[in-house]
């Protein structure tokens, strides 16, 4: 159990690191836990899961001698690398060997400069694509004849012809987000001014038609043009850059964006995302619908779900979308699913917890209360006292016992008068 003591004043917030090194690999579970007794016990427990997975493959076609050296760098640092501590492992080959190499072991590719190909190529990368895997192209100078990449199963995976080449004389043109929700730019949320594009111009790149259905800009440049386009393809997924990162910085380079850090905070998100890292998310809010994402080379046809108060459930997966999707989350707490045993099984987890907004007790406003409750009428209690008073009320009713009294008193007298008034007469 690891343990920080933190002071903290009232409505201060601060993140807090906990640091667990040399876990092996699969799913990790745990909670984190606010000792000592509040007003709220419901949210000083919170759950969490984790995966460490080996190093995703990688395959760098690149389509020139010596143009992979920037990318294989910033995925695994030679450093990093000798630790044993990289994210992905990397196979560099000519371009000319795709046709023969095969792409079963590659969580995603990533094809520099390509030179055109021949369209059975093309298609065979399409069906690694389509398979739920990813391809990165980043095109630069090889790219032509533009006819090579504007017909046939090329463009199944462009996000649009090859127009022209864009030029930047001036070396004003730089990388500009404008929108940091996409999962390869959300390293940059929170500190968009801070990143210094400027210092990493780019000079030439690729004008591409419109994109086609499907297809949208990740990133455009600041003359709007787009940067990094992506465009699903099958259960899969291509992200393509409009200038090269390939080039020796010394030798008449199309941008210099491989010399600073934002190239390499983007390439390693861009290829996390490739390769199916960006998206999995493990840690819900109560309520929400968690969807697992599957290994289609290890389908299986039924899943056991395990729940945080040990009840079990069957779920059956997905196989087109090779997903699993769980609906039953309204307890915190950690879940367990599991398949195929404990030897070449899948054992994976999740996690939730309440959402902030449900433990948050901060007093409504007059106008918030106006606004909610419209034309019914309320009241509004000031302390525990007139809450009881209001409760009593509500179910009891209001002390009549006087009233009753007065009310009866009038009721004889009305009677005696008419009584002396009849036996008088008669």
């Amino acid at each position: 159990m690891w343990q920080e003591t933190v002071l903290l004043e009232a409505g201060q917030a601060q993140p807090i690191a906990f640091e667990r090194l040399g876990l092996p690999l699969g799913t990790h579970q745990g909670s984190l836990q606010v000792l000592g007794e509040d007003s709220l016990p419901a949210d000083n427990r919170r759950f969490f899961t984790v995966e460490v997975r080996p190093p995703w493959q990688v395959l760098v076609a690149a389509g020139r001698p010596g143009g992979a050296a920037n990318l294989t760098q910033a995925l695994a640092p030679d450093e990093q690398h000798r630790r044993g501590e990289v994210n992905f492992e990397c196979k560099v080959i000519a371009q000319e060997r795709l046709s023969a190499e095969s792409l079963d072991p590659y969580a995603a590719i990533a094809l520099l400069d390509p030179k055109p190909m021949e369209p059975d190529v093309w298609q065979k990368l399409g069906d690694f694509v389509a398979g739920g895997r990813g391809l990165a192209l980043f095109l630069g100078r090889n790219a032509e004849p533009v006819e090579a990449f504007n017909q046939g199963p090329a463009q199944e995976l462009l996000p649009g012809k090859l127009v022209r080449k864009g030029l930047s004389p001036d070396q004003s043109l730089l990388v500009a987000p404008r929108d940091f929700q996409h999962p390869i730019l959300a390293e940059f949320r929170g500190r968009s001014d801070a990143v210094p594009w400027r210092y990493h111009p780019v000079y030439r790149y690729w004008q591409l038609s419109e994109p086609p259905t499907g297809a949208h800009v990740v990133a455009a440049y600041s003359n709007d043009d787009p940067a990094v386009l992506e465009r699903p393809v099958g259960r899969g997924r291509v992200v393509t850059m409009t200038t090269p990162i390939s080039d020796d910085l010394r030798q008449s380079p199309w941008n210099l964006l491989p010399g600073g850090w934002p190239f390499f905070v983007l390439v390693n998100t861009t290829m996390e995302y490739l390769s199916g890292g960006g998206g999995q998310q493990l840690n819900y809010g109560a309520g929400q619908t968690a969807i697992l994402e599957l290994d289609p080379q290890r389908p299986f046809r039924s899943y056991v779900l395990t729940m945080p108060d040990a009840m079990e459930v069957r779920l059956t997966p997905d196989l087109n979308d090779q997903s699993l999707v769980v609906t039953a989350t309204e307890q915190a707490g950690n879940y367990r699913v599991r398949a195929g045993g404990t030897a070449d099984g899948v054992d994976r987890g999740i996690s939730v917890n309440l959402a902030a907004s449900q433990t948050r007790l901060e007093r409504i406003s007059s106008d918030d209360l106006a606004k909610r409750f419209g034309p019914v009428p309320y009241r509004v209690a000031q302390s525990k006292e007139e809450i009881e008073v209001n409760v009593s009320t509500g179910r009891v009713g209001r002390e009549l016992y006087s009233i009753l009294i007065l009310a009866m008193a009038v009721c004889l007298a009305l009677e005696q008068i008419v009584a002396n008034r009849f036996y008088r007469e008669g």
